[in-house]
C-alpha cells in the first residue's frame, strides 16, 4: 500500500462477480495458498507499460489512449484466464464452482457477504474468495478469509491471506467508491 493511502475501515456496497467456498481441509487451504501467492498480473503489466511510456515520445492524449488500451487488454486477459481455469478443472474432473453475482460491503481488510439462503458456518471457518472488483479494468482478487461473525444474512469475512498488490487494489477501489458516495450525498450548489 502506498504511503499516501491509509487503510480504510469504511465499507462500500458493491455487487461483485465471484466464488465463495468453504475450505474444509488442510489440503484445500494449501492448494488455494498457491493460487493467491502469485505476483499480480496487473502490477507486472502496469510497470512494463509505464516503463515503455516513459521511454517513448508520447503526448498526454497518446498516453491516455495507451493506458485505456492496456485496461481493455487486461480485462480480456483476466476473463480468458478464468475460462481457461474453468475448462482445465472440468477436463481433470475437478469441481468447478461458477462465478455468481454477490452483494457485498467491502473494505481493505474485510467484506460482508449478503447471502439470502443463510447457510450455517462456524465462526473461524476459512473461505476461498475469488472475485472481480467492479472497476475499469476489472481486477481479480483471490484470497483466504476467515468468518468473523454471522448475523442473519450478513457474513463478515476478514481477509487472512491476500496478496499485497490485491489488497492495494481493494484500498483503491474503496477510496474511489467513498469519493463517489460523498459526492452523491453533498448538496449541489
Amino acid at each position: 500500500m502506498s504511503q499516501q493511502e491509509a487503510p480504510s475501515s469504511f465499507m462500500v456496497p458493491a455487487t461483485i462477480q465471484g466464488v465463495f467456498e468453504e475450505l474444509k481441509t488442510e489440503d484445500q487451504r494449501l492448494s488455494r495458498e498457491r493460487d493467491f501467492s502469485r505476483p499480480s498480473p496487473f502490477s507486472a503489466m502496469r510497470l512494463a507499460l509505464e516503463t515503455q511510456i516513459q521511454s517513448g515520445d508520447f503526448g498526454s492524449k497518446d498516453k491516455e489512449l495507451v493506458i485505456r488500451a492496456f485496461e481493455i487488454l487486461l480485462s480480456i486477459e483476466q476473463r480468458t484466464a478464468r475460462i481457461e481455469e474453468f475448462l482445465l478443472k472440468r477436463e481433470r474432473g475437478e469441481k468447478t464452482p461458477l462465478f455468481q453475482w454477490l452483494s457485498v460491503k467491502l473494505s481493505g481488510e474485510a467484506c460482508v457477504l449478503q447471502l439470502s439462503d443463510r447457510p450455517r458456518f462456524k465462526v473461524g471457518a476459512l473461505f476461498w474468495l475469488d472475485f472481480l472488483l467492479p472497476s475499469v479494468p476489472e481486477y481479480r482478487i483471490r484470497c483466504i478469509a476467515e468468518l468473523a461473525s454471522q448475523v442473519e444474512c450478513d457474513y463478515q469475512l476478514v481477509f487472512r491471506q491476500i496478496h499485497p498488490e490485491d489488497q492495494e487494489q481493494i484500498y483503491r477501489f474503496v477510496r474511489q467508491r467513498e469519493r463517489e458516495i460523498i459526492r452523491q450525498k453533498s448538496p449541489r450548489v
